[in-house]
């Protein structure tokens, strides 16, 4: 008989509608509690999430204040932080792990590719002269065996139990400014790639984001989208 559920499968294609989400993220949650109820045996219960439920909210953000009240990003940002309400009413003990984006092992070794991969990929390739953002405001990735290791260490440990904890690099995760000058550096120890000319990116506010943004839309070029 089991002992313990660690719940980690999740949707995690940003770009989905909100009830396409919620068939894996939030009905499949809804579903596991559902038989671990029906269990004689209780068990520990954790429950991997994101550290991106907080959606569009800005600031310090604790750990359970998250009410949902400014909205989100996208249909994954939704999806997850209505499986943690569920988590929370139905087993308030479960040890809830939030964890960053994920890019690559310790090593280097990436596994799969993401949002950030993608992003770095239109950089390299030129198809980036700007990216949203604040030069100082950090992105936060964490390397996928340490995130491993940590769910695994938080899911046994029964002082976690009811608690909710952020798997992220927080004081440690680069400045956007400082990442676009070091896979630039990087990149330009290749003399084919320097030939090319490739500038780095400009850093955009959100304003000018969104111009630019809206021109690419309505000039109803695939290329460009």
């Amino acid at each position: 008989t089991a002992s313990a559920v660690l719940h980690c499968a999740a949707d995690t294609v940003f770009s989905r509608p909100v009830d396409e989400a919620r068939r894996t993220n939030t009905d499949g949650t809804r579903h596991l509690l559902e038989v671990v109820d029906g269990w004689r045996r209780p068990v520990r219960l954790a429950h991997v999430s994101t550290a991106f439920v907080a959606g569009r909210a800005t600031g310090d953000i604790a750990e359970r204040a998250t009410d949902g009240a400014h909205g989100w990003v996208n249909g994954y940002e939704q999806s997850k932080w209505e499986a943690e309400a569920l988590v929370r009413a139905h087993a308030p003990d479960a040890t809830i792990l939030r964890s960053s984006t994920i890019v690559a092992d310790v090593d280097g070794t990436v596994r799969q590719h993401n949002a950030v991969h993608r992003a770095l990929r239109a950089y390299h390739a030129g198809l980036a002269a700007m990216l949203p953002g604040t030069a100082d405001r950090a992105l936060d990735t964490v390397p996928g065996d340490w995130t491993c290791d940590a769910v695994a260490r938080l899911a046994l440990a029964p002082e976690a139990a009811g608690s909710t904890f952020h798997l992220c690099a927080g004081a440690g995760a680069l400045p956007l400014d400082e990442l676009l000058d070091r896979t630039w550096a990087r990149w330009a120890r290749e003399e084919s790639w320097r030939r090319r000319g490739v500038a780095r990116p400009a850093i955009a506010d959100l304003e000018t984001w969104t111009l630019f943004e809206r021109s690419v839309h309505e000039t109803g070029n695939a290329r460009l989208a």
